[in-house]
This record gives C-alpha cells, sequence and structure tokens, in this order.
C-alpha cells in the first residue's frame, strides 16, 4: 500500500467533505453491523415422523401481511420479509434487534409441492407442514 497515496486521497476527502465526515460516518450504522451475518433469519427448526415434515420459523414481531413465502423449487422454501421498526429512528438510543427486509432459502429435507404446504401463524411463530413422499396426513402443531 503506497501510504503517500493514501494521505493524499484522506486530505483530498477531508476538503470536500469537511473535517467531521469521517467522524461522523458510523453514526447510523456502526462497524460492527455490516459484518453481522443474517443469512439464518429467521431460525428455523425441522421435524419429521412418519407422515409429516413440520418446520418451525422464528419471526417475532412480524404480521403475517409482511411475509412472502414460496417454494423457490421442489425442495428449496423461499421466505422473505419486512421487519418494521416499533418506533421512529428519532427515538432510538440504543438497537440491538434487526430491522429491514431478510429473505432466506431453506433446503427442505425432502421434495414436495406448493399445493401440499400448509403454513399457520401463531405468536410469532410459523408452522410450514407438508406430506412426507406417498404418505397424505400432514400434523398441525397449533391446533
Amino acid at each position: 500500500m503506497n501510504v503517500e497515496k493514501m494521505r493524499h486521497w484522506l486530505e483530498m476527502s477531508n476538503k470536500l467533505q469537511g473535517n467531521d465526515f469521517w467522524k461522523k460516518i458510523f453514526d447510523h450504522h456502526p462497524p460492527e453491523t455490516f459484518f453481522q451475518k443474517r443469512g439464518n433469519y429467521p431460525l428455523a427448526d425441522c421435524y419429521q415422523n412418519d407422515s409429516s415434515i413440520c418446520l418451525i420459523l422464528e419471526i417475532p414481531g412480524v404480521q403475517p401481511n409482511d411475509i412472502h413465502i414460496s417454494l423457490q423449487s421442489n425442495s428449496h422454501l423461499l421466505i422473505k420479509g419486512m421487519i418494521k421498526p416499533l418506533f421512529p429512528k428519532e427515538m432510538v438510543i440504543n438497537t440491538e434487534r434487526f430491522y429491514g427486509e431478510f429473505e432466506r432459502v431453506i433446503h427442505l429435507p425432502e421434495p414436495t409441492e406448493p399445493h401440499l404446504i400448509q403454513i399457520h401463524y401463531h405468536q410469532g411463530l410459523i408452522q410450514v407442514t407438508y406430506p412426507r413422499q406417498n404418505i397424505p396426513l400432514p400434523i398441525n402443531l397449533f391446533s
């Protein structure tokens, strides 16, 4: 790395942006937020019995209208949506929870077809159930 070129670049950016540019750049998003992994959201558990496959997705505080679930292929479930903040940005003192758009593809343990999937939403949990191959009896944990 050429230190002289870097120093020159920093001097030019300070002239153009002002001396406080680099001090304020991380005010809204601290550096550690750029390295947080969001790929495993929502969290998911998978269960099976002799007749059904059941996924439980954990999505607290998200309304069913803000979630989209579909099959990307017969063995990949796509879930995406939006987590809306409860309060406006101006009120934030500290926040650790994630807000914004999310998307996750979950590899299903056995393939299925869209018409066989049953989805139930209950208190921040989504249950996705489908019958195992050639066995038509789904389970419902929330009934």
